[in-house]
């Protein structure tokens, strides 16, 4: 029996991304102001091309642990799911909250953020 390999596509590194009359395009950053912070939902959301973006945690005492990041299929692989982790993390960094990573995305995500620092790039 033949398996199928799903395949891929890693958004290009150092890209970041911007909305533009409702569409996502590569270049420019995703503005901050298009990820609201929903403090008794513990949620950070964003809406691209109508599809609803999520990062949901919760909070236990100083400790923000993110458990989803979900982003539509028809608006992936945009650096869409980054743009929640960084106003997650801008919003703990604030705070002074310890974050825990608890979903897969955001485990490859600080992973990947420490990897970067380690390699002297903030």
């Amino acid at each position: 029996m033949h398996r199928r390999r799903r395949r891929l596509h890693p958004a290009p590194r150092n890209e970041s991304l911007a909305m533009t009359a409702g569409t996502m395009t590569a270049g420019t950053p995703l503005p901050a102001d298009t990820v609201r912070h929903d403090e008794s939902a513990a949620r950070f959301s964003t809406t691209v091309e109508g599809q609803l973006c999520v990062l949901d945690y919760t909070l236990a005492g100083q400790v923000m642990t993110i458990v989803y990041t979900g982003v539509p299929k028809p608006v992936a692989g945009r650096g869409i799911a980054a743009s929640l982790m960084r106003a997650a993390l801008h919003c703990a960094r604030e705070r002074h909250w310890t974050v825990r990573a608890q979903c897969s995305y955001a485990v490859a995500y600080l992973r990947k953020q420490a990897s970067a620092v380690a390699d002297g790039h903030p």
